[in-house]
C-alpha cells in the first residue's frame, strides 16, 4: 500500500513539474534492438526515431501586421507539424503565413553576400588588403581604392563589415500575423522533428545459492539520442513504447515506439496513453545537440528466475496450407541444445512493470577470481507486466541431442510417423531438457503413443520433460498420426 500510494505521490509531482518545464519532449523510437550504430548517428535518415518538441516562450508582440520570429528550432524540424498557440488568450493573433529559414551563414555564402561590397583580408604573412570584391571563385578578386586588381588565392582571415540581411546563424521559424496584443506574450509552440531515437539495455547478474535455486539481479539504462540540430536545455523527457504507425511518402509505413516513463531508485511507473505506454523520466535534463546521454531505469535485486535447456524440434517456421506428405522430411536431424533463461514481469517477484523493448545482456560471477563473465544476450519487445520473459543465452557444450525418423507411412486419409530422438549428457550431474516437437505436417494431428509425458502446448506443438543421468543418454520416442481432409 505504502509503495502504491508513493508511485502516486511521484506521478502527481511528476506531472506539475512537467507542466511548467520551458521543453517538455516526447520521443519516439521504432529501435526495438539496443544500441544504434555510431556512424549511423550522423546520418539523421538512419536515426530510426523522431520527436514531438513542446517549448514555452515569451515572445515580443506588436499589435497589427507583424513578423515574429523564433530562433533555436531543430534544424531537422517537419515545418507542416508546427504550432504556435497564445498560452492565456483565444484569438490573440491569427497565423497569416509560415517560413522556416534554414539557410545558415558559412563563408561562401557571406562572400557571395558581399559582392561588389568593400571587404578585408587577411594575408598569412598578416598583411591586410581591403578593397571591392569582384569575385569570389577559385580565390578572391578585389578592386582597390587606387584601382588596381588583387587576385587572392590564400588567405588568413576576412573581416566582413556586418551579417547581411537573410543569413541567419541558427535556423528560425518566422511568423507573419496579425496581432491582438502588445509587448511580451507567454506562447507555447510545438512541432516534430527527426534526428531523436532512444533505446533501453538491460543487465542481469545470475547468481546461484546452495539450493541451486536461480536467482537474479536486473539493471537498466536509457538511452537518449539527440542530433535534431538544437540543444534542449532543462528539459522534461517522455518515451512512448508501443508501435505508432506513422504515415509515410511512399506506400510503406513506418512503425515507431511510444512511451512516458517515471522512476524512483529502482522503481518505474508508467501511464496508459491509448493503446500505448508513456514513461516520464523523474527529473530534466539538458539534451545537447550531437549528443547521447544515458539515464538510469531501473535496479532490482533477488528475482526468481528459471534456467533450463531446451530442444526445438525441426518445422516450426511452416505453416502448411496443403498436407505435407514428403515422407523423407527431416529424416534426421542433430539438434543445438537452447541454453535459456525465464523470469516473470510480476508484482511478487519484484517487477511487474512495462518494460520497454530493448537488449538483455546476462552475466554471472565467476567463483574463481570474482569477475562477472558475459553468458548470452538477447533481445525483449515491449513486455507488460505479469507476462513471462524467455531469453535465449546460447547452446549447450556438454548436451546434445539426435532426431531420427524411424517410420512413414500414408494413404488418402491419414500418415502415420515415428520419431526418436537421443539426447546425450556428458556432465557430472542430473539434467532436465524441455523438447519441443512441431507438428508440421497438417494441423489435425494426434499422439498415439510416447515413452515420456507429453502435454500439447499450442494447436501444433507438443512438449515432453525428459531427464538425462550424469554422463549417460536417454532416448524419446513417440508416434503421431496426421488425418487428412477428405
Amino acid at each position: 500500500m505504502y509503495l502504491r500510494t508513493l508511485h502516486s505521490f511521484i506521478f502527481l509531482t511528476l506531472i506539475s513539474t512537467a507542466s511548467m518545464a520551458k521543453n517538455n519532449i516526447t520521443i519516439y523510437s521504432n529501435q526495438l534492438k539496443g544500441q544504434v550504430p555510431t556512424q549511423n548517428l550522423t546520418h539523421v535518415g538512419q536515426i530510426p526515431g523522431f520527436a514531438i518538441i513542446r517549448q514555452s516562450r515569451t515572445l515580443p508582440f506588436e499589435k497589427g501586421e507583424m513578423d515574429l520570429d523564433f530562433t533555436s528550432v531543430a534544424a531537422h524540424i517537419d515545418p507542416t507539424t508546427v504550432a504556435l498557440k497564445h498560452d492565456q488568450k483565444q484569438g490573440a493573433f491569427s497565423l497569416i503565413d509560415q517560413n522556416f529559414h534554414f539557410d545558415l551563414v558559412n563563408q561562401e555564402k557571406l562572400l557571395h553576400k558581399f559582392i561588389d561590397q568593400t571587404i578585408t583580408v587577411q594575408h598569412q604573412d598578416n598583411k591586410t588588403s581591403s578593397g571591392q570584391l569582384l569575385s569570389a571563385n577559385d580565390g578572391l578578386v578585389l578592386q582597390q581604392d587606387n584601382g588596381r586588381i588583387l587576385a587572392i588565392k590564400n588567405w588568413q582571415n576576412i573581416t566582413f563589415p556586418k551579417l547581411p540581411e537573410g543569413l541567419l546563424t541558427k535556423p528560425t521559424l518566422q511568423w507573419h500575423l496579425q496581432s491582438n496584443v502588445s509587448g511580451n506574450q507567454p506562447v507555447t509552440v510545438s512541432y516534430q522533428t527527426q534526428g531523436m531515437t532512444w533505446w533501453s539495455d538491460y543487465n542481469i547478474t545470475l547468481n546461484e545459492d546452495e539450493g541451486d535455486r536461480c536467482l537474479m539481479d536486473l539493471s537498466s539504462w536509457l538511452t537518449l539520442v539527440n542530433h535534431s540540430g538544437a540543444t534542449f536545455k532543462d528539459s522534461q523527457i517522455k518515451l512512448v513504447a508501443g508501435d505508432v504507425n506513422v504515415a509515410q511518402p511512399n506506400p510503406r509505413h513506418h512503425k515507431a515506439m511510444a512511451t512516458h516513463m517515471m522512476q524512483e531508485v529502482g522503481h518505474i511507473q508508467s501511464k496508459e496513453l491509448f493503446e500505448y505506454h508513456i514513461y516520464q523520466l523523474p527529473r530534466r535534463v539538458d539534451l545537447p545537440d550531437a549528443s547521447t546521454k544515458q539515464v538510469p531505469l531501473l535496479n532490482t535485486s533477488s528475482i526468481s528466475c528459471n534456467k533450463k535447456l531446451e530442444l526445438q524440434g525441426p518445422g516450426h517456421n511452416i505453416s502448411p496450407r496443403n498436407p505435407i506428405k514428403q515422407g523423407d522430411m527431416y529424416r534426421r536431424h542433430e539438434y543445438k541444445v537452447e541454453a535459456r533463461l525465464a523470469f516473470e514481469n510480476k508484482d511478487k517477484n519484484g517487477l511487474g512493470i512495462p518494460m520497454p523493448a530493448g537488449r538483455i545482456r546476462v552475466n554471472m560471477l565467476n567463483p574463481e577470481d570474482d569477475s562477472l563473465e558475459l553468458i548470452g544476450e538477447d533481445f525483449i519487445d515491449h513486455t507488460p507486466k505479469n507476462e513471462r520473459i524467455d531469453l535465449l543465452l546460447g547452446h549447450a557444450f556438454d548436451v546434445t541431442a539426435i532426431r531420427k525418423q524411424m517410420s512413414y507411412r500414408d494413404n488418402k486419409t491419414q500418415a502415420t510417423e515415428s520419431i526418436s530422438i537421443t539426447v546425450n549428457n556428458a556432465k557430472s550431474h542430473p539434467v532436465t531438457v524441455t523438447v519441443k516437437e512441431f507438428m508440421y505436417r497438417w494441423t489435425n494431428w494426434q499422439i498415439d503413443q510416447a515413452s515420456h509425458d507429453h502435454k500439447k502446448s499450442d494447436a501444433q506443438t507438443v512438449t515432453f520433460q525428459v531427464t538425462i543421468p550424469a554422463e549417460s543418454s536417454e532416448t524419446l520416442d513417440y508416434q503421431v498420426t496426421y488425418l487428412w481432409p477428405n
